[in-house]
């Protein structure tokens, strides 16, 4: 199950995986429109690699890489508890 985590004003759509079970990865999945499509990637969070990755240039999956890395503490905290709006 993928719970919102935040929206950028580029429409870049950043949502996040609740663990089924506690070895479970943490999976960190983007989406943003382009022309025809979307553009999408999946990051695991727990070791920082990328999972799938479609439409994405080199430059955004390392804004994208980035991102996750600044916001890992703040994603683990919100997955424990289901998300960010049951904060």
């Amino acid at each position: 199950m993928f719970v919102p985590y935040m929206t950028l004003p580029d429409y870049l759509e950043i949502v996040h995986s609740i663990k089924a079970a506690e070895t479970d990865p943490i999976i960190v999945h983007c989406e943003q429109p382009d022309e025809h499509d979307f553009k999408v990637a999946e990051i695991n969070l727990d070791n920082m690699s990328v999972i799938s990755r479609v439409g994405f240039t080199e430059p955004e999956m390392d804004f994208l890489l980035g991102f996750c890395r600044n916001n890992r503490e703040s994603i683990i905290k919100y997955e424990k508890i289901g998300g960010v709006y049951n904060a």
